[in-house]
């Protein structure tokens, strides 16, 4: 039997979802772009406390691991606790405090749990400024646009770049009232593909974002330090992300590349698209996303929940069908199948197919 290419059934998916594909792309795309990362509304009350679980009841219909291949059961992805402090008589500044805990991901019921952010925040005019562990930049603006975090991380998130940094952040508009933003972030956090100590990390974004907001471009460039554990030496990277923005749709596209030059890790490249629909006024929408992996994951098996086979380039396909039932209560049905060419030694590793019901919970 004659098997189809990837790249071909990569573009059949992708044009039959965004046929029928969503929210509001003002809901996704809040406004991290535009330096506020999550915006946080006090009212009159000193401190705000909120809750976040998403999860999934899973199924493998393959994997390219023996020990994933037709396992089923539950898994609690992501259970955030956050505290919010304000209003103390420092005039805007906001102190946040986030706990996050997961299952792990080896089918057993034990969890981990890590201080996910502990910053302050301060408000000089139309600029922020924020101070400890906080979002890094490398998909923060990606992640806001996709809006989709509870269904599945952005491409860079799953491949293993570190979400947060120990230092310092600032963002803001280069012009007054737009349409140039700025983002920047310097300070310690671990690296791609590593789980080494914390090494010295510089970030800067850019983003462009007219009036309407029908649109907006995002140029994302970072500097690492040498770390000598691993025998690395410095490196950079960079990233394009763009988006479009409908009346009840929204895509984005987005580019990701780090050059490596060193013996110990190599040269990494990703590209993504999405598509997003909503049905009119109701509560059903139809999400599409491809992400192509132009070379072999650096992290592979050690992704949490879905690992990439870390020996060939792969193409990863992601459906679902979004229902709200509640204000505080979402379910996707969806599928999430990732197809591999072949590798250096002429294997073609296994196709991993999911099929998940994921679940959303928020409080308040």
């Amino acid at each position: 039997m004659t098997r189809k290419s990837p790249l071909a059934l990569s573009l059949a998916f992708f044009l039959l979802s965004a046929t029928s594909a969503s929210i509001s792309w003002a809901q996704a795309f809040g406004s991290a772009a535009l330096g506020e990362l999550q915006p946080i509304d006090m009212d009159e009350n000193n401190f705000k406390v909120t809750a976040l679980l998403f999860g999934d009841a899973f199924s493998i219909q393959g994997h390219h691991l023996e020990g994933f291949d037709g396992e089923s059961g539950w898994w609690t992805r992501r259970i955030y606790f956050t505290t919010d402090f304000a209003n103390f008589g420092l005039g805007d500044t906001v102190i946040r405090l986030r706990l996050e805990a997961n299952q792990l991901d080896d089918f057993s019921t034990d969890y981990k749990s890590t201080l996910k952010d502990a910053y302050v925040q301060f408000r000089p005019g139309d600029h922020r400024i924020w101070l400890g562990r906080v979002p890094t930049l490398t998909f923060d603006a990606v992640e806001a646009h996709w809006g989709l975090r509870w269904f599945e991380k952005t491409p860079m998130d799953i491949q293993g770049a570190n979400s947060r940094l120990d230092g310092i952040r600032a963002a803001g508009p280069l012009t007054p009232d737009g349409p140039f933003y700025y983002r920047f972030a310097v300070g310690e956090s671990k690296d791609l593909g590593f789980a080494t100590d914390d090494v010295r990390k510089g970030q800067l974004a850019f983003a462009y974002i007219p009036e309407d907001q029908k649109f907006f471009v995002d140029l994302y460039l970072d500097y690492l330090d040498e770390d000598e554990d691993v025998n690395q030496d410095s490196a950079w990277s960079y990233q394009l992300h763009g988006g479009w923005n409908g009346k009840k749709d929204y895509a984005g596209l987005h580019y990701f590349h780090r050059p490596w030059d060193n013996l110990e890790a190599e040269e990494f490249r990703l590209a993504s698209a999405y598509y997003v629909h909503v049905f009119g006024k109701s509560s059903w929408d139809i999400v599409g996303r491809i992400d192509y992996l132009l070379d072999p994951s650096i992290k592979g098996n050690g992704i949490d929940y879905i690992p990439f086979d870390p020996t060939a380039t792969a193409i990863a396909l992601l459906g679902g069908i979004g229902i709200k039932l509640h204000r505080n209560v979402e379910v996707m049905p969806n599928v999430k199948y990732v197809t591999y060419d072949t590798n250096d030694e002429g294997i073609r590793p296994d196709d991993d197919v999911y099929l998940n019901l994921t679940l959303n919970l928020t409080i308040p």
